[in-house]
Protein backbone atom coordinates (compact mmCIF):
# COMPACT_ATOMS: atom_id res chain seq x y z
CA UNK A 1 0.00 0.00 0.00
CA UNK A 2 0.91 3.88 -0.68
CA UNK A 3 1.48 6.76 1.51
CA UNK A 4 1.54 4.36 4.53
CA UNK A 5 3.76 6.27 6.52
CA UNK A 6 2.87 9.25 9.22
CA UNK A 7 2.51 12.82 7.58
CA UNK A 8 5.15 15.51 8.40
CA UNK A 9 3.32 17.25 11.17
CA UNK A 10 2.01 14.27 13.26
CA UNK A 11 2.51 14.39 16.89
CA UNK A 12 3.19 11.73 19.70
CA UNK A 13 2.65 10.94 23.14
CA UNK A 14 0.52 13.74 23.35
CA UNK A 15 2.68 16.20 21.48
CA UNK A 16 5.64 15.42 23.08
CA UNK A 17 7.60 14.06 19.75
CA UNK A 18 6.54 16.02 16.37
CA UNK A 19 7.15 13.62 12.72
CA UNK A 20 9.34 15.95 10.33
CA UNK A 21 10.00 12.98 7.81
CA UNK A 22 10.25 9.65 7.23
CA UNK A 23 13.76 8.38 6.55
CA UNK A 24 13.83 4.58 6.28
CA UNK A 25 11.44 1.72 6.12
CA UNK A 26 12.23 -2.28 6.62
CA UNK A 27 10.09 -5.70 6.74
CA UNK A 28 8.86 -4.61 10.69
CA UNK A 29 9.21 -0.65 10.73
CA UNK A 30 9.12 2.53 9.47
CA UNK A 31 11.72 5.28 11.18
CA UNK A 32 10.84 9.17 11.06
CA UNK A 33 13.41 11.99 11.79
CA UNK A 34 10.96 13.77 14.45
CA UNK A 35 11.49 16.58 17.06
CA UNK A 36 11.62 16.14 20.64
CA UNK A 37 10.53 18.66 23.42
CA UNK A 38 13.73 19.12 25.72
CA UNK A 39 12.60 20.33 29.26
CA UNK A 40 14.03 23.76 27.98
CA UNK A 41 11.20 23.14 25.38
CA UNK A 42 13.52 23.68 22.25
CA UNK A 43 13.09 21.31 20.03
CA UNK A 44 15.70 18.41 19.20
CA UNK A 45 16.18 16.11 16.53
CA UNK A 46 15.66 12.14 17.34
CA UNK A 47 14.58 9.39 15.35
CA UNK A 48 11.30 7.25 15.96
CA UNK A 49 11.00 3.48 14.98
CA UNK A 50 7.50 2.50 14.08
CA UNK A 51 6.40 -1.44 14.63
CA UNK A 52 4.76 -1.48 11.03
CA UNK A 53 4.88 -5.02 9.57
CA UNK A 54 4.89 -4.90 5.72
CA UNK A 55 3.09 -7.66 5.07
CA UNK A 56 0.52 -7.17 7.94
CA UNK A 57 0.01 -4.24 9.01
CA UNK A 58 -1.72 -1.03 7.06
CA UNK A 59 -2.71 2.30 8.14
CA UNK A 60 -6.21 3.21 8.40
CA UNK A 61 -7.73 5.73 5.97
CA UNK A 62 -10.19 7.41 8.85
CA UNK A 63 -7.43 9.05 10.49
CA UNK A 64 -4.28 8.19 8.52
CA UNK A 65 -2.95 7.07 11.73
CA UNK A 66 -3.53 4.46 13.59
CA UNK A 67 -2.30 1.11 12.48
CA UNK A 68 -4.43 -1.53 11.91
CA UNK A 69 -3.58 -5.73 11.09
CA UNK A 70 -5.01 -7.84 8.72
CA UNK A 71 -7.25 -10.83 10.37
CA UNK A 72 -4.82 -13.58 9.59
CA UNK A 73 -2.08 -11.67 10.93
CA UNK A 74 -3.28 -10.87 14.36
CA UNK A 75 -2.25 -13.61 16.80
CA UNK A 76 1.41 -13.28 15.10
CA UNK A 77 1.53 -9.80 15.68
CA UNK A 78 0.33 -9.67 19.48
CA UNK A 79 4.28 -11.96 19.36
CA UNK A 80 5.57 -9.46 17.66
CA UNK A 81 5.26 -6.31 19.23
CA UNK A 82 6.07 -7.99 22.26
CA UNK A 83 9.09 -9.44 20.78
CA UNK A 84 10.18 -5.55 19.54
CA UNK A 85 9.70 -4.08 22.42
CA UNK A 86 11.39 -6.75 24.87
CA UNK A 87 14.42 -6.43 22.56
CA UNK A 88 14.05 -3.12 22.18
CA UNK A 89 14.71 -2.69 26.55
CA UNK A 90 17.46 -5.05 26.18
CA UNK A 91 19.04 -2.86 23.93
CA UNK A 92 18.30 0.64 25.76
CA UNK A 93 20.89 -0.89 28.26
CA UNK A 94 23.63 -1.35 25.92
CA UNK A 95 26.28 1.78 26.62
CA UNK A 96 28.43 1.87 23.72
CA UNK A 97 29.49 4.26 21.10
CA UNK A 98 29.07 1.58 18.27
CA UNK A 99 25.44 0.77 18.92
CA UNK A 100 22.55 3.71 18.61
CA UNK A 101 21.28 5.24 21.57
CA UNK A 102 17.75 4.23 22.46
CA UNK A 103 15.48 6.51 24.64
CA UNK A 104 11.70 6.11 25.33
CA UNK A 105 9.74 3.31 24.38
CA UNK A 106 6.05 3.44 24.38
CA UNK A 107 2.42 2.55 22.94
CA UNK A 108 0.21 4.58 20.66
CA UNK A 109 -1.99 4.31 17.43
CA UNK A 110 -2.37 0.47 17.69
CA UNK A 111 1.37 -0.08 17.29
CA UNK A 112 4.91 0.55 19.48
CA UNK A 113 7.54 2.96 19.27
CA UNK A 114 10.89 3.58 20.39
CA UNK A 115 13.06 7.07 19.96
CA UNK A 116 16.76 6.72 19.30
CA UNK A 117 19.47 9.45 19.14
CA UNK A 118 19.49 11.40 15.65
CA UNK A 119 23.25 11.12 14.12
CA UNK A 120 24.75 13.22 11.77
CA UNK A 121 26.37 11.98 9.03
CA UNK A 122 25.32 9.58 6.18
CA UNK A 123 24.96 5.61 6.06
CA UNK A 124 27.20 2.93 4.77
CA UNK A 125 25.34 2.51 1.37
CA UNK A 126 25.45 6.47 0.56
CA UNK A 127 29.45 7.09 2.16
CA UNK A 128 29.92 4.80 -0.55
CA UNK A 129 28.48 6.08 -3.48
CA UNK A 130 30.15 9.07 -2.45
CA UNK A 131 33.63 7.74 -2.81
CA UNK A 132 32.95 5.67 -5.41
CA UNK A 133 35.40 2.87 -4.26
CA UNK A 134 37.25 2.74 -0.91
CA UNK A 135 41.20 1.98 -0.77
CA UNK A 136 42.44 -1.14 1.22
CA UNK A 137 43.70 0.25 4.47
CA UNK A 138 40.25 2.96 4.71
CA UNK A 139 38.38 -0.92 3.89
CA UNK A 140 40.19 -2.90 6.33
CA UNK A 141 40.09 -0.09 8.83
CA UNK A 142 36.07 0.60 8.25
CA UNK A 143 35.01 -3.07 8.47
CA UNK A 144 37.40 -3.60 11.53
CA UNK A 145 34.74 -0.94 13.49
CA UNK A 146 31.96 -2.20 11.84
CA UNK A 147 32.85 -5.92 13.14
CA UNK A 148 34.00 -4.32 16.53
CA UNK A 149 30.17 -2.87 16.89
CA UNK A 150 28.61 -6.19 15.87
CA UNK A 151 31.13 -7.63 18.49
CA UNK A 152 29.26 -5.33 21.30
CA UNK A 153 26.40 -7.23 20.15
CA UNK A 154 27.37 -10.94 20.58
CA UNK A 155 29.24 -10.37 23.68
CA UNK A 156 26.44 -8.67 25.66
CA UNK A 157 24.48 -10.28 28.51
CA UNK A 158 21.73 -11.01 27.00
CA UNK A 159 23.73 -11.67 23.23
CA UNK A 160 22.07 -9.84 20.33
CA UNK A 161 22.25 -11.37 16.23
CA UNK A 162 21.57 -7.92 14.47
CA UNK A 163 20.14 -9.96 11.63
CA UNK A 164 19.83 -7.19 9.44
CA UNK A 165 23.73 -6.04 8.96
CA UNK A 166 23.13 -3.65 4.96
CA UNK A 167 24.36 -0.68 4.39
CA UNK A 168 21.54 1.56 4.97
CA UNK A 169 21.74 0.09 8.61
CA UNK A 170 25.50 0.94 9.35
CA UNK A 171 25.62 4.62 10.38
CA UNK A 172 29.23 6.28 9.44
CA UNK A 173 28.80 9.75 11.76
CA UNK A 174 30.52 13.44 11.12
CA UNK A 175 33.44 12.26 12.98
CA UNK A 176 33.34 8.83 10.94
CA UNK A 177 32.47 6.74 13.72
CA UNK A 178 30.66 3.61 13.13
CA UNK A 179 26.78 3.23 14.88
CA UNK A 180 24.88 0.29 13.98
CA UNK A 181 21.18 1.24 13.62
CA UNK A 182 17.54 -0.03 13.59
CA UNK A 183 17.35 -3.27 15.10
CA UNK A 184 14.24 -4.04 13.95
CA UNK A 185 15.08 -7.73 13.47
CA UNK A 186 17.31 -8.10 15.97
CA UNK A 187 16.87 -11.25 18.30
CA UNK A 188 18.02 -11.94 21.77
CA UNK A 189 19.31 -14.84 23.22
CA UNK A 190 19.59 -15.52 26.97
CA UNK A 191 22.32 -17.08 29.09
CA UNK A 192 22.27 -20.16 27.65
CA UNK A 193 22.35 -18.81 23.88
CA UNK A 194 18.78 -19.79 23.34
CA UNK A 195 16.21 -17.16 21.28
CA UNK A 196 14.07 -15.34 24.49
CA UNK A 197 11.60 -15.12 21.20
CA UNK A 198 9.16 -16.76 20.62
CA UNK A 199 9.08 -15.82 17.02
CA UNK A 200 11.80 -16.97 15.13
CA UNK A 201 14.43 -14.69 13.15
CA UNK A 202 13.69 -13.74 9.75
CA UNK A 203 15.86 -12.40 7.24
CA UNK A 204 16.96 -8.84 6.61
CA UNK A 205 18.09 -7.27 3.12
CA UNK A 206 18.66 -9.49 -0.07
CA UNK A 207 21.86 -9.94 -0.46
CA UNK A 208 23.66 -9.48 3.02
CA UNK A 209 22.33 -12.84 4.85
CA UNK A 210 22.58 -16.26 4.10
CA UNK A 211 19.09 -17.96 3.16
CA UNK A 212 20.64 -21.29 4.53
CA UNK A 213 21.12 -20.00 7.74
CA UNK A 214 17.35 -19.53 8.71
CA UNK A 215 16.82 -23.28 6.97
CA UNK A 216 19.16 -24.81 9.98
CA UNK A 217 18.55 -22.08 12.96
CA UNK A 218 16.99 -24.38 15.81
CA UNK A 219 16.93 -21.59 17.87
CA UNK A 220 20.18 -21.82 19.46
CA UNK A 221 22.71 -18.47 18.94
CA UNK A 222 24.14 -18.19 15.59
CA UNK A 223 26.98 -15.69 15.06
CA UNK A 224 27.84 -16.71 11.95
CA UNK A 225 24.89 -15.40 10.63
CA UNK A 226 25.97 -11.91 11.48
CA UNK A 227 29.34 -12.92 10.25
CA UNK A 228 27.91 -13.71 6.89
CA UNK A 229 26.85 -10.57 6.96
CA UNK A 230 30.36 -8.45 7.49
CA UNK A 231 31.36 -10.04 5.08
CA UNK A 232 28.87 -8.73 2.47
CA UNK A 233 29.80 -5.10 3.46
CA UNK A 234 33.36 -5.97 3.53
CA UNK A 235 32.89 -6.91 -0.36
CA UNK A 236 30.41 -3.82 -1.08
CA UNK A 237 32.52 -1.61 0.78
CA UNK A 238 35.56 -2.77 -1.68
CA UNK A 239 34.11 -3.14 -5.20
CA UNK A 240 30.69 -0.27 -4.64
CA UNK A 241 28.86 -3.49 -6.08
CA UNK A 242 25.50 -5.67 -4.72
CA UNK A 243 24.63 -7.21 -7.89
CA UNK A 244 26.94 -10.01 -7.21
CA UNK A 245 25.78 -10.19 -3.49
CA UNK A 246 22.25 -10.91 -5.33
CA UNK A 247 22.89 -13.64 -7.58
CA UNK A 248 24.82 -15.61 -4.96
CA UNK A 249 22.04 -14.71 -2.61
CA UNK A 250 19.51 -16.51 -5.72
CA UNK A 251 22.25 -19.41 -6.33
CA UNK A 252 24.80 -20.45 -4.04
CA UNK A 253 26.67 -22.23 -6.67
CA UNK A 254 27.60 -18.63 -8.29
CA UNK A 255 30.11 -18.22 -4.74
CA UNK A 256 32.74 -18.21 -7.02
CA UNK A 257 32.13 -14.97 -8.29
CA UNK A 258 33.20 -13.06 -5.35
CA UNK A 259 36.66 -13.99 -5.76
CA UNK A 260 36.54 -13.50 -9.40
CA UNK A 261 35.12 -9.64 -9.78
CA UNK A 262 38.14 -9.06 -6.24
CA UNK A 263 40.94 -9.96 -8.33
CA UNK A 264 39.49 -7.94 -11.41
CA UNK A 265 39.52 -4.96 -8.94
CA UNK A 266 42.84 -5.94 -7.69
CA UNK A 267 42.52 -6.84 -4.47
CA UNK A 268 44.93 -8.72 -2.43
CA UNK A 269 44.52 -12.41 -1.96
CA UNK A 270 45.17 -12.43 1.79
CA UNK A 271 41.96 -9.99 1.46
CA UNK A 272 39.82 -11.59 -0.47
CA UNK A 273 40.83 -14.90 1.45
CA UNK A 274 39.07 -13.43 4.70
CA UNK A 275 35.82 -12.31 2.11
CA UNK A 276 35.39 -15.68 0.56
CA UNK A 277 35.49 -17.36 4.32
CA UNK A 278 33.17 -14.85 5.67
CA UNK A 279 31.01 -15.31 3.05
CA UNK A 280 30.90 -19.36 2.91
CA UNK A 281 27.52 -21.03 1.84
CA UNK A 282 27.59 -23.22 5.05
CA UNK A 283 28.08 -22.20 8.45
CA UNK A 284 30.83 -24.35 9.84
CA UNK A 285 33.32 -22.99 6.78
CA UNK A 286 32.76 -19.24 8.25
CA UNK A 287 34.54 -17.53 10.77
CA UNK A 288 32.63 -18.83 14.26
CA UNK A 289 33.35 -15.85 15.73
CA UNK A 290 33.77 -12.33 15.06
CA UNK A 291 37.35 -12.18 17.13
CA UNK A 292 38.14 -15.16 14.52
CA UNK A 293 36.92 -12.76 11.60
CA UNK A 294 39.16 -9.54 13.16
CA UNK A 295 42.47 -11.82 14.27
CA UNK A 296 42.39 -12.48 10.03
CA UNK A 297 41.93 -8.95 9.51
CA UNK A 298 45.92 -7.65 8.43
CA UNK A 299 47.01 -4.72 10.20
CA UNK A 300 47.07 -1.70 9.19
CA UNK A 301 49.98 -0.13 7.60
CA UNK A 302 52.41 2.77 9.46
CA UNK A 303 51.79 5.78 7.55
CA UNK A 304 54.51 8.01 6.43
CA UNK A 305 54.17 11.84 6.45
CA UNK A 306 53.54 14.12 3.47
CA UNK A 307 54.19 17.68 2.83
CA UNK A 308 52.47 21.16 3.54
CA UNK A 309 49.56 21.50 1.45
CA UNK A 310 51.17 24.59 -0.20
CA UNK A 311 54.02 22.89 -1.08
CA UNK A 312 52.96 21.80 -4.40
CA UNK A 313 52.46 18.51 -5.61
CA UNK A 314 54.12 15.09 -3.77
CA UNK A 315 56.61 13.47 -4.96
CA UNK A 316 56.27 9.98 -4.25
CA UNK A 317 57.78 6.71 -5.15
CA UNK A 318 56.10 4.00 -7.16
CA UNK A 319 55.51 1.80 -4.13
CA UNK A 320 54.13 4.88 -2.21
CA UNK A 321 51.90 5.35 -4.76
CA UNK A 322 50.52 1.74 -5.06
CA UNK A 323 50.34 1.59 -1.63
CA UNK A 324 47.24 1.55 0.04
CA UNK A 325 46.46 4.70 2.49
CA UNK A 326 44.23 4.80 5.72
CA UNK A 327 41.22 6.13 5.63
CA UNK A 328 41.99 9.36 7.80
CA UNK A 329 44.76 9.82 5.00
CA UNK A 330 42.44 9.78 2.05
CA UNK A 331 40.49 12.24 3.73
CA UNK A 332 43.30 14.39 3.96
CA UNK A 333 44.45 13.95 0.02
CA UNK A 334 41.02 14.88 -1.03
CA UNK A 335 41.50 17.84 1.10
CA UNK A 336 44.88 18.78 -0.97
CA UNK A 337 43.00 18.08 -4.08
CA UNK A 338 40.29 20.29 -3.08
CA UNK A 339 43.23 23.25 -1.54
CA UNK A 340 45.16 22.62 -5.02
CA UNK A 341 42.02 23.92 -6.75
CA UNK A 342 40.86 26.84 -4.55
CA UNK A 343 38.41 25.42 -2.43
CA UNK A 344 39.74 26.16 0.53
CA UNK A 345 36.92 25.84 2.64
CA UNK A 346 35.82 22.19 1.16
CA UNK A 347 39.78 20.96 1.87
CA UNK A 348 39.58 22.77 5.64
CA UNK A 349 36.31 20.26 6.35
CA UNK A 350 38.42 17.45 5.12
CA UNK A 351 41.41 18.44 6.78
CA UNK A 352 39.37 18.41 10.11
CA UNK A 353 37.93 15.01 9.46
CA UNK A 354 41.06 13.41 9.10
CA UNK A 355 42.41 15.52 11.68
CA UNK A 356 39.83 14.22 14.38
CA UNK A 357 41.27 10.69 13.61
CA UNK A 358 44.60 11.74 14.74
CA UNK A 359 46.55 11.93 11.43
CA UNK A 360 49.63 14.45 11.95
CA UNK A 361 49.19 15.50 8.25
CA UNK A 362 45.95 16.76 8.52
CA UNK A 363 47.02 18.71 11.53
CA UNK A 364 49.95 21.15 9.91
CA UNK A 365 47.37 21.25 6.96
CA UNK A 366 44.85 22.49 9.27
CA UNK A 367 47.64 25.18 10.69
CA UNK A 368 48.16 26.66 6.90
CA UNK A 369 44.57 27.37 7.04
CA UNK A 370 44.40 29.25 9.86
CA UNK A 371 47.73 30.97 9.26
CA UNK A 372 46.70 31.74 5.68
CA UNK A 373 42.97 32.42 6.63
CA UNK A 374 42.21 29.91 3.27
CA UNK A 375 38.90 28.78 3.77
CA UNK A 376 38.50 30.02 7.57
CA UNK A 377 38.79 33.08 9.63
CA UNK A 378 42.84 33.90 9.62
CA UNK A 379 43.17 33.23 13.18
CA UNK A 380 47.18 32.51 14.23
CA UNK A 381 46.43 31.09 17.98
CA UNK A 382 45.04 28.18 16.30
CA UNK A 383 47.26 27.88 14.05
CA UNK A 384 49.59 27.75 16.85
CA UNK A 385 48.02 25.32 18.14
CA UNK A 386 47.75 22.93 15.00
CA UNK A 387 51.36 23.12 14.13
CA UNK A 388 52.10 22.26 17.97
CA UNK A 389 49.65 18.85 17.77
CA UNK A 390 51.43 18.13 14.47
CA UNK A 391 54.76 18.84 16.41
CA UNK A 392 53.74 16.03 18.83
CA UNK A 393 53.94 13.49 16.00
CA UNK A 394 57.09 14.46 14.92
CA UNK A 395 55.71 16.18 11.73
CA UNK A 396 58.53 17.66 9.42
CA UNK A 397 58.45 21.34 9.71
CA UNK A 398 55.74 21.42 12.26
CA UNK A 399 57.67 22.54 15.26
CA UNK A 400 59.65 25.05 13.08
CA UNK A 401 56.44 26.30 12.17
CA UNK A 402 54.62 26.60 15.54
CA UNK A 403 58.05 28.63 16.96
CA UNK A 404 58.06 31.07 13.71
CA UNK A 405 54.65 31.78 14.24
CA UNK A 406 54.24 32.53 17.97
CA UNK A 407 57.59 34.49 17.65
CA UNK A 408 55.70 36.38 15.06
CA UNK A 409 52.92 36.82 16.93
CA UNK A 410 53.59 36.34 20.24
CA UNK A 411 50.17 37.47 21.37
CA UNK A 412 48.41 34.08 20.32
CA UNK A 413 51.16 31.52 21.90
CA UNK A 414 48.29 30.59 24.42
CA UNK A 415 45.28 31.85 22.14
CA UNK A 416 42.63 31.61 25.04
CA UNK A 417 44.13 34.97 26.48
CA UNK A 418 43.74 36.64 23.45
CA UNK A 419 40.49 38.07 25.10
CA UNK A 420 39.25 42.01 25.95
CA UNK A 421 40.14 41.35 29.59
CA UNK A 422 43.65 39.83 29.06
CA UNK A 423 43.95 42.94 26.95
CA UNK A 424 42.45 45.05 29.51
CA UNK A 425 45.04 43.60 32.20
CA UNK A 426 47.86 43.83 30.24
CA UNK A 427 47.28 47.82 28.91
CA UNK A 428 46.96 48.03 33.48
CA UNK A 429 49.98 46.55 33.68
CA UNK A 430 51.88 49.09 31.47
CA UNK A 431 49.97 51.98 32.32
CA UNK A 432 51.20 51.19 35.96
CA UNK A 433 55.34 50.87 34.95
CA UNK A 434 55.49 55.23 35.03
CA UNK A 435 53.61 55.65 38.71
CA UNK A 436 55.23 52.66 39.77
CA UNK A 437 59.31 54.00 38.56
CA UNK A 438 57.92 57.16 40.38
CA UNK A 439 57.39 55.74 43.42
CA UNK A 440 60.31 53.35 44.12
CA UNK A 441 62.06 56.92 43.49
CA UNK A 442 60.71 57.52 46.97
CA UNK A 443 62.27 54.45 48.21
CA UNK A 444 65.47 54.12 50.77
CA UNK A 445 67.92 51.68 50.52
CA UNK A 446 67.98 48.82 49.40
CA UNK A 447 64.18 47.81 48.66
CA UNK A 448 64.01 50.53 46.35
CA UNK A 449 66.97 49.37 44.27
CA UNK A 450 65.17 46.12 44.53
CA UNK A 451 62.31 47.74 43.23
CA UNK A 452 64.11 49.74 40.43
CA UNK A 453 65.83 46.32 39.48
CA UNK A 454 62.29 44.25 38.73
CA UNK A 455 60.99 47.16 37.19
CA UNK A 456 64.20 47.51 34.59
CA UNK A 457 64.24 43.23 34.43
CA UNK A 458 60.72 43.12 33.75
CA UNK A 459 61.14 46.45 30.37
CA UNK A 460 64.16 44.37 29.32
CA UNK A 461 62.41 40.51 29.43
CA UNK A 462 59.51 42.05 27.66
CA UNK A 463 61.21 43.97 24.85
CA UNK A 464 64.29 41.98 24.46
CA UNK A 465 62.89 38.43 24.49
CA UNK A 466 61.05 37.27 21.59
CA UNK A 467 60.45 34.14 22.65
CA UNK A 468 57.26 33.89 24.47
CA UNK A 469 57.44 31.16 26.77
CA UNK A 470 60.78 32.44 28.39
CA UNK A 471 59.12 35.85 28.16
CA UNK A 472 55.74 34.81 30.49
CA UNK A 473 58.27 32.72 32.84
CA UNK A 474 60.69 35.88 33.65
CA UNK A 475 57.69 38.12 33.58
CA UNK A 476 56.43 35.61 36.63
CA UNK A 477 59.18 35.99 38.15
CA UNK A 478 59.10 39.79 38.38
CA UNK A 479 55.75 39.86 39.22
CA UNK A 480 56.77 37.38 42.01
CA UNK A 481 58.79 39.87 42.83
CA UNK A 482 57.16 43.13 42.79
CA UNK A 483 54.52 41.02 45.30
CA UNK A 484 57.08 39.94 47.61
CA UNK A 485 59.01 42.96 48.20
CA UNK A 486 56.16 45.45 48.13
CA UNK A 487 54.04 43.25 50.25
CA UNK A 488 57.37 43.58 52.65
CA UNK A 489 57.66 46.95 52.57
CA UNK A 490 54.14 47.44 52.99
CA UNK A 491 54.26 45.13 56.70
CA UNK A 492 57.53 47.14 57.95
CA UNK A 493 56.81 50.73 57.00
CA UNK A 494 54.80 53.28 56.16
CA UNK A 495 51.40 52.30 53.74
CA UNK A 496 51.90 54.00 50.87
CA UNK A 497 49.05 53.50 47.91
CA UNK A 498 51.65 53.08 45.18
CA UNK A 499 52.74 50.28 47.06
CA UNK A 500 49.50 48.44 47.05
CA UNK A 501 49.32 49.45 43.02
CA UNK A 502 52.69 47.38 43.08
CA UNK A 503 51.40 44.46 44.85
CA UNK A 504 48.28 44.51 42.36
CA UNK A 505 50.70 44.47 39.19
CA UNK A 506 52.63 41.32 40.83
CA UNK A 507 49.79 39.58 41.57
CA UNK A 508 48.49 40.38 37.69
CA UNK A 509 51.47 38.85 36.41
CA UNK A 510 52.03 36.10 38.37
CA UNK A 511 48.47 34.82 37.74
CA UNK A 512 48.93 35.47 34.31
CA UNK A 513 52.17 33.24 34.30
CA UNK A 514 50.96 30.79 36.31
CA UNK A 515 47.83 30.82 34.38
CA UNK A 516 50.34 30.45 31.13
CA UNK A 517 52.92 27.06 32.56
CA UNK A 518 49.00 25.63 33.35
CA UNK A 519 48.06 25.73 30.11
CA UNK A 520 51.40 24.26 28.87
CA UNK A 521 50.98 21.21 31.45
CA UNK A 522 47.40 20.73 30.49
CA UNK A 523 48.78 20.72 26.44
CA UNK A 524 51.29 18.62 27.18
CA UNK A 525 54.14 20.10 25.42
CA UNK A 526 57.05 17.24 23.74
CA UNK A 527 59.44 20.17 23.33
CA UNK A 528 61.61 22.51 25.78
CA UNK A 529 61.60 26.46 25.07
Amino acid sequence: MKNEELKPGTTLKNGKYKIIKMCGEGTFGKTYIAESKSDAKIPVKICIKEFFYKNGNYRDTTDGITVRTIPSQEENMVECIKDFKREVKHLKRINSGYIVKVGDIFDENGTSYYTMQYLEGKNLGKYIAEYDVIDMDAAVELIRNIANAVNVLHKNSPKFLHLDLSPNNVMITENQGVVLIDFGLAKAFDNNNKLESSMPPVGGTQGYYCVADYHIFNGTFLPQMDIYSIGALFYKILTGDSNVLKKVFSNPNEFNLFGQTLRKKNVPDNIISVIEKALQPTVKNRFQTVDEFLAALPEEKVLEAESEVSGGDNTQSETDTLSQKSFAEQLNDQGKEFYKNGNYQRAFELFKQSADKDFPNAKYNLGVCYEKGNGVEQHFGLAAMWYEDAAKSNFPGAKEKYQKITNEHPETAVYEESTPISFLLSLFYWLGVIPTITGINKCEGEIGSILTAFVINYLLVSICFKQYALKRGLQLICGVGFCAVSAFYLITSDFSSWLIFVFVMGLIEAAKGIMYFTYLSKRKKLYNF
